[in-house]
């Protein structure tokens, strides 16, 4: 066994909690007795992102369903990892992740859902585009309440975070 120093026994152990795919045999010689933490490590590391995105995307979630949620969680997480240290941050990147997606190119109610959560979530954007409906159908999703109203994938209409009396709540306005 050769010996390392701590800053190489960081980057090996955050390399290999941070790469879901990576062989934790790399690792052996930090944890020679219990390759079987590294794999804890992994499997929490999976699932603080995806309570983190299922925290900010709840509509998202319903919509594609807890399995195709968690894979894309994990889709993410291998292709683009976390961009900051602080995973709380890594959201915005996980909805540009999503609308690259095929499966959002083929259905684009997932990104445009995951646009009005993102919006509501962190209130970073002014105002969205989105098809006309999905903010009703968004509500449904998120508070169980059925609506009345359709999507019409022809007419495109405008969202907005706005308070009032120190509530958030949307404004709906036509383009």
């Amino acid at each position: 066994m050769s010996f390392m120093n701590y800053k190489e026994m960081l980057n090996l152990f955050s390399t290999n909690v941070l790469s879901l795919e990576t062989s934790n045999e790399s690792c052996e010689g930090i944890i020679e007795k219990d390759i079987e933490n590294m794999r804890i490590y992994k499997r929490n590391y999976l699932q603080l992102c995806f309570s983190n995105f299922s925290n900010d995307f709840p509509a998202t979630k319903s919509y594609v369903g807890k399995n195709n949620f968690l894979f894309f969680t994990r889709s993410f997480l291998l292709d683009k990892g976390l961009g900051s240290v602080n995973i709380f941050k890594s959201s915005e990147s996980f909805l540009f992740y999503l609308k690259g997606l095929d499966a959002a190119k083929e259905d684009r109610l997932i990104f445009e859902l995951a646009l009005i959560d993102f919006l509501w979530a962190y209130a970073k954007l002014k105002e969205i585009k989105v098809t006309d409906g999905v903010l009703e159908y968004w509500q449904e999703l998120t508070s169980k309440k059925k609506t009345k109203k359709k999507i019409d994938f022809t007419k495109l209409v405008k969202i907005k975070l706005v308070e009032i009396d120190n509530e958030r709540a949307f404004k709906l306005c036509d383009l």
